[in-house]
């Protein structure tokens, strides 16, 4: 018989018992339907993570710090030879393979804060070099970026974080809301010299250091204007997105006046003589995740300590296919059923067609097409109960992305930590084909031994049969 005919036959073969063959396929359908949206959970899951590594560029970082700490202010004797991170270790950590970018900070060593009117900034400014600037991921929203040659202090500020940042030194209020007409142009002071960060506060801490002491050497004092000339936001969440930064050349510039200021002469002109700078952390950005493990031994290789956040990725990962991996030994179950439900109903075909097979042996027709005829039955049956699971499948899903995620998200405050609604069921175009397959696998499989025993009966037997 041809494979056209073997079809047709097999087709009226199924509508011909309906109500028994709409009753198989639903098993097939609540079955695959079950698979499908377990594991389409596990998949919306990976979905987020691989999300997560793409727009998070601190997992696809190293954090660096020194074996050892050198400041030539303090220390004596001579520099390490190695476990330090110096403008030289730096510049060789960025020739290695992979490496898009190192990120470091000169964080200012003064110690006063800033005032904006009636507020003190509760914060520290970092000085960023224009590489980093471009690297972090900083997007500027309005105003500029602060200009290295101003003899002000301009800083940019996140537009969300800042006011959060700003409190009353007198205030007694712990839930005290800060109120400003505008961010962007807002202009403050600065101290530099006298007291250090407790200069514009009243603060019994203060009195600790006024006894003639050492800090006491040079009590000159310096007002510096503050000007924020910029707000920005931050897709990735490092520790700049919420920081208030300036340039790098002008936080050297202000610790050099605040050192003139503080320092004793002999100790001044002992800082100004050691031009090497020394860096107590660096963030080494690599191009891909896979990368990050050589990387970081060649980091190590330099007697430097290097930590990323690949090991808590690849647990996360591995949680995930456990979890995808029981939900679908769970769905399965029901798969199994519906496997047994298409055997029970093959295997009562051939007891009511015995008469029918008989009769089909005599006028010619091969084992084989017998047996492709039981086959192609119960593949379709599978078959078809596959894609009407597949369209269920798709039905649920959107269901639970569109009512279920926003619920999750109001009631308990699930979500991505820009306050995107997750998907939570991603039905994807390999698991639709893979479902499919599996229906119809399944389904000839089931239909084997019913279609074995088919090929088997005697002609002359089958005849006699009422």
């Amino acid at each position: 018989m041809k494979i056209k005919d073997l079809f047709s036959l097999a087709l009226r073969n199924l509508w011909r018992r309906k109500v028994r063959t709409i009753l198989t396929i639903m098993g097939v359908v609540i079955g695959s339907t079950s698979i499908i949206i377990m594991l389409s959970l596990g998949e919306a899951q990976n979905k987020q993570i691989d999300k997560m590594i793409k727009e998070n560029d601190l997992l696809k970082s190293i954090e660096v710090s020194p074996e050892k700490y050198f400041d030539p202010r303090y220390d004596t004797g001579r520099e390490p030879t190695s476990g330090i991170i110096t403008s030289s270790v730096i510049k060789a950590i960025k020739d290695l393979d992979h490496v898009t970018g190192v990120i470091y900070s000169e964080q200012p060593t003064f110690q006063s804060g800033i005032k904006f009117k009636k507020y003190m900034l509760g914060g520290e400014v970092l000085g960023l070099s224009k590489e980093t600037f471009d690297t972090v991921g900083i997007n500027l929203v309005e105003g500029r970026m602060p200009n290295p040659d101003s003899k002000d202090l301009e800083i940019i500020v996140n537009q969300d974080s800042f006011i959060h940042m700003l409190y009353q030194p007198n205030s007694r209020d712990i839930n005290q809301e800060v109120k400003l007409d505008k961010i962007l142009g807002l202009k403050g002071q600065l101290t530099l010299g006298g007291n250090g960060y407790f200069e514009n506060e009243k603060n019994p801490l203060s009195e600790m250091y006024d006894d003639g002491g050492e800090q006491q050497k040079n009590n000159k004092k310096e007002k510096v204007t503050v000007k924020v000339v910029g707000t920005y936001s931050s897709n990735n969440y490092n520790r700049y997105s919420y920081s208030v930064l300036t340039r790098e050349e002008t936080v050297l510039k202000l610790n050099d006046r605040n050192d003139k200021l503080t320092l004793s002469p002999k100790e001044y002109n002992k800082k100004r003589k050691s031009s090497k700078r020394y860096y107590n952390d660096l963030t080494v950005k690599v191009d891909d995740m896979a990368n990050i493990d050589s990387v970081t031994k060649q980091i190590e290789d330099m007697s430097l300590m290097a930590h990323s956040n690949k090991e808590m990725i690849e647990n996360m990962k591995k949680a995930n296919a456990t979890g995808q991996a029981i939900l679908a030994g769970i769905g399965s179950i029901s798969f199994i059923v519906a496997a047994i439900g298409i055997t029970n109903t093959m295997v009562m075909s051939i007891y009511e067609r015995t008469k029918e097979i008989g009769v089909m042996k005599v006028i010619g027709a091969s084992i084989n097409d017998i047996r492709w005829l039981f086959l192609l039955e119960s593949g379709m049956i599978g078959l078809i109960g596959g894609i009407i699971g597949v369209l269920f499948s798709l039905g649920i899903s959107i269901l639970l992305n569109s009512v279920l995620a926003p619920a999750l998200m109001n009631e308990f405050g699930f979500g991505m930590m820009d306050g995107e609604i997750p998907v939570i069921s991603e039905v994807s175009p390999q698991l639709i084909i893979i479902a499919l397959a599996f229906s119809f696998i399944i389904g000839l499989a089931t239909g084997y031994f019913p279609a074995r025993r088919a090929t088997k009966l005697s002609p002359i037997e089958a005849l006699r049969t009422e």
